[in-house]
């Protein structure tokens, strides 16, 4: 049976990393909110046009957590829809500010708010009853932030959201190292071991399952 594939370009590629890679403290993340929807919106819309594929201003992360295909909607209903859940107080990511402005997007929730990974075959897990996993799913950043190891910023921030919501695991699926996919924007091997997760074994060929177990 002929698998479907999400559309690709929903994030932005990192290219090469040979800019000087961001402090600590310059790229400041926070979880988004309600109160920081308008910032979301910005950075999605401003992507608009950067490439003939889809961007987040087109798919606005609903690939993962709509019950229905990406292609089947529109753009003002996926937005509408995360905005929806955005004002319901459910997790959704994490926000990068250089500067005050909104420059850079990870996507991380709990794994049911994410479950349409497991229908393209990215299955985590098993755990013992009760094991609260989120997973990342999705980097984006402005073109002056490409080379720049945003993802690597966006990865910590991601999994102290997550540890202080109460998780225990944060799993992520990243493209296998020298390897190409349609789903890129779901981060490189590269950056996630280097973030202290464990390569737990294949998962949808060419990628990979990450874990981290948290400290809480």
């Amino acid at each position: 049976m002929r698998r479907e594939t999400p559309d690709r370009a929903c994030a932005g590629r990192s290219g090469r990393e040979d800019r000087v890679p961001l402090a600590d403290d310059e790229l400041a993340c926070e979880p988004v909110t309600a109160e920081r929807w308008d910032d979301l919106a910005q950075l999605f819309e401003s992507s608009a046009g950067m490439s003939r594929g889809v961007t987040p201003s087109t798919c606005w992360c609903m690939v993962w957590r709509d019950t229905q295909p990406v292609k089947r909607t529109t753009p003002a209903i996926r937005r509408a829809r995360l905005r929806t859940i955005v004002d319901a107080g459910t997790p959704v990511g994490v926000i990068g500010y250089l500067e005050g402005r909104a420059v850079a997007w990870c996507s991380v929730a709990p794994r049911a708010s994410h479950a349409r990974t497991d229908a393209f075959g990215f299955a985590g897990g098993p755990y013992e009853a009760g094991t609260d996993v989120w997973t990342i799913v999705c980097f984006y950043a402005l073109p002056e932030l490409r080379g720049r190891q945003a993802s690597a910023r966006l990865v910590e921030a991601a999994c102290a959201y997550a540890a202080q919501a109460g998780a225990d695991v944060v799993e992520a699926f990243p493209v296998a190292d020298g390897e190409n996919s349609n789903f890129s924007y779901m981060g490189s091997a590269r950056t996630f071991l280097r973030a202290g997760f464990e390569d737990a074994g294949a998962s949808r060929k060419p990628h990979r399952l990450m874990r981290r177990r948290l400290l809480t």
